[in-house]
């Protein structure tokens, strides 16, 4: 018997809805049970976290002002009043923050105000956040996310003609590294400063239990998103798990680093309650995906790609690398090692590279809040003073070309 095209699609539908139906009945109760089981084991303080961020994501309070100040897709300004400045007290160069794997737009917030109540003048800079990317191809590769963050960024490269600091976190660390040394070649009178926070220049074998978890679910996250295209009926349905399973990827996350401090936390309930979940869990998950994918030799190239680039702009690019020796994601003592390898072989100095580890610090540098950040503070103010350094040169050149 013949079909109307309209009926045709109907079943090819239905019969696509029953494949990843099946998948996922397949999958779903595996990644179900691995969830359950990694967050007991976390503990009492990964409950702790997962209560809190549901209470912040279901709090009915208004919202408030927002701290961020959208500029561009994907690009916020942090507003002045938010870290104690004013709009005319903005006179340093532009900090451009980049994000770790599982962060959102708010996670340096935090952190950020702590550095500027350790070192006052850093709240004299403008400071903007990069969001990670959310289409699906970006998260394909390493290379593949890099293109798809430098558009992102490429507005706020072109608003800072003599330089500006980038500071990353974790992945935003190495992007940090890798972006300022490409940037130092790209602009021959423009200074850059790199401050590169936990960033993983080795594979580690086997990955956190946490990634390799997180990772694991982007499939069966994938899968739910389709069947709940396919299937209207059942969009609460699937809405409510993938909102679930989000919140607790987080609050895994968010205990395991150390980065579940009430204000924090609050600021992620801010996120959760702004954000689509559809759209959160199917980028939280490709993260953890990719991390997955990223071989060792990506990273020995990211790291050597930058130390070779460092080397032929070594009066414009100063760049700190810092590790906590708690790192619960990074293997700190090879990503040491490696970086310190590929500096001596590119002839990168000391002064133009330096690498530091802190004793009892985890993978959140600048997102731990019982912590000292007097030297965090300094190090930044140090890539501060480098790109203002030029600055303040170009503008008396200036001055003094008009004069003449």
């Amino acid at each position: 018997m013949a079909h109307t095209p309209a009926v045709t699609r109907r079943l090819a539908g239905l019969g696509e809805f029953l494949r990843l139906a099946w998948l996922g009945t397949l999958a779903l109760p595996a990644a179900l049970w691995t969830l359950v089981r990694l967050s007991w084991r976390r503990g009492p303080r990964a409950r702790r976290a997962l209560v809190a961020l549901e209470a912040a994501a279901r709090s009915r309070e208004p919202l408030g002002p927002s701290p961020l100040e959208p500029l561009e897709p994907g690009l916020y300004r942090v507003k002045p009043e938010y870290l104690g400045s004013s709009d005319a007290a903005e006179r340093g160069p532009t900090v451009l923050h980049l994000l770790g794997t599982a962060e959102m737009i708010y996670s340096p917030l935090i952190g950020l105000r702590a550095l500027c109540r350790a070192e006052p003048r850093l709240a004299r800079c403008r400071h903007v956040i990069a969001d990670t990317p959310y289409e699906a191809a970006a998260f394909l590769g390493a290379d593949e996310f890099s293109a798809r963050l430098r558009r992102v960024v490429e507005p706020e490269v072109l608003r800072n003609p003599h330089g500006l600091v980038l500071l990353g976190l974790s992945r935003g660390g190495l992007v940090a590294l890798d972006l300022g040394s490409e940037l130092s070649q790209r602009f021959e009178d423009a200074r850059f400063g790199v401050l590169s926070l936990a960033p993983p220049l080795c594979e580690q074998h086997p990955p956190p239990p946490t990634v390799a978890l997180i990772g694991a679910l982007e499939t069966i996250t994938e899968i739910l998103v389709q069947e709940q295209n396919l299937w209207p009926l059942l969009r609460p349905l699937y809405r409510w798990i993938l909102y679930r399973g989000y919140v607790r990827n987080c609050a895994l996350v968010l205990s395991e680093l150390e980065m579940d401090d009430v204000e924090s936390i609050a600021l992620f309930g801010r996120y959760l309650r702004e954000v689509e979940p559809r759209a959160a869990s199917l980028r939280g998950t490709r993260e953890f995906g990719l991390l997955r994918r990223v071989s060792d030799a990506e990273l020995r190239h990211a790291i050597s790609g930058a130390t070779r680039r460092a080397s032929h702009a070594a009066d414009k690019l100063r760049a700190t690398v810092v590790w906590g020796l708690r790192d619960a994601w990074v293997d700190v003592p090879p990503s040491l090692e490696r970086a310190r390898q590929a500096a001596q072989k590119s002839g990168v100095a000391v002064a133009e590279l330096r690498l530091h580890t802190l004793p009892d610090w985890n993978h959140g540098l600048t997102r731990s809040l019982d912590r000292d950040f007097t030297e965090l503070a300094r190090w930044l103010r140090e890539a501060v003073c480098f790109v203002t350094a030029e600055a303040e040169q170009t503008a008396r050149e200036a001055v003094t070309g008009a004069a003449s």
